[in-house]
């Protein structure tokens, strides 16, 4: 198995900025978290909660038509968009990936006919898109798939190798839990649980990817980068549906906040020895959105479980401790 460098928790710590004074919301992103099916609106409202707890400056919720007016009220501050059968997507895809700087896509979908021809218009479109358009996009792009846009893959070929493709071109992260990897690797749940670290770093190196394998110690891992880190403290108040979702829409804002302009960011210099458009240094980033993402929801869920008992946490009770545990977190080291 390839060795690799193990990320200091302090190193991570210290990556998480304090937010700008003289910001604006253009300072920190615009997300696209395209989640939720019918029926399903609470996927796409955790991850778009927790995304602006974590520090992103404009999120955008694509999902189906009919949980329009339900996400407006549960989360005004959002932009939201949908789509339904018969609407053209291609149009509608192109006009939200040119809008976006980070996409979410996945939580609460389904694998209907509908989600798996959205996931495959959106890989199809990332696949094709040129370095020299990506040069045009100062704050790049970056792809986090979760949940149902997984299982998508694992169940169609196509799709995965177009996954492939786009892995190559932008920097991506998986973020499964045990089950969901096994779907990708057609491994027993048990057998990864077991040797959760070998087999995330076997899938990296397979698909250029970053690797988010969640569990009690949640394992992050770049073959690429040659780097990991391993979250061990567990929190058992995040055992709820819906913490997966409040995880991606973290590590999204996470993302955000490390990428603005006026930071410096995680990565440091870019490394000439880049693979494609997905460059070191934002590779780098990403990397250690995760890592501090994963980082950040286990304090949240240790936090909110303070408040409401370890048995009665829900994942919006996780999701809105994150922003004052970035605090926390970054102050712990400030302070030291």
């Amino acid at each position: 198995m390839k060795l690799l460098t193990n990320i200091e928790k302090s190193e991570l710590i210290r990556a998480i900025p304090k937010r700008i004074e003289t910001a604006n919301k253009g300072t920190y992103g615009k997300t696209l978290i395209i989640a939720g099916s019918e029926g399903m609106c609470g996927a796409a409202f955790l991850s778009g909660l927790a995304a602006y707890r974590s520090g992103a400056g404009l999120v955008k919720l694509l999902t189906v038509d009919s949980n329009r007016s339900i996400l407006q009220s549960l989360l005004p501050e959002a932009i939201i968009e949908t789509y339904a059968e018969g609407m053209d997507l291609n149009e509608l895809i192109s006009r939200n990936l040119f809008w976006a700087d980070f996409i979410v896509m996945g939580p609460g979908m389904g694998t209907t006919e509908l989600s798996i021809r959205v996931v495959k218009y959106v890989l199809g479109k990332l696949s094709l898109i040129s370095g020299q358009a990506l040069k045009l996009r100062p704050r790049g792009l970056r792809l986090l798939v979760d949940a149902d846009g997984l299982n998508i893959l694992s169940m169609d070929p196509e799709a995965m190798r177009v996954f492939d493709v786009t892995a190559d071109k932008i920097p991506v992260i998986i973020t499964p839990h045990p089950m969901e990897m096994s779907r990708l690797s057609g491994r027993e749940p048990a057998e990864i649980i077991e040797h959760a670290e070998a087999y995330a770093l076997e899938f990296s190196e397979a698909h250029h990817v970053i690797v988010l394998l969640k569990g009690a110690h949640t394992v992050i891992t770049d073959a690429a980068l040659s780097l990991k880190f391993i979250n061990h403290q567990a929190s058992p108040a995040l055992s709820k549906g819906g913490s997966g979702d409040v995880l991606s829409g973290c590590i999204a804002g996470i993302a955000e906040i490390l990428h603005s302009p006026e930071h410096p960011g995680a990565a440091g210099a870019a490394s000439p020895e880049n693979r494609g458009a997905a460059d070191f240094a934002r590779r780098k980033e990403l990397l250690f959105a995760g890592s501090i993402g994963s980082l950040v929801l286990s304090a949240a869920g240790e936090k909110a479980s303070l408040r409401y008992g370890e048995h009665g946490v829900l994942a919006r009770n996780t999701a809105d401790e994150l922003g004052k545990m970035l605090d926390e977190l970054r102050l712990s080291i400030e302070n030291t």
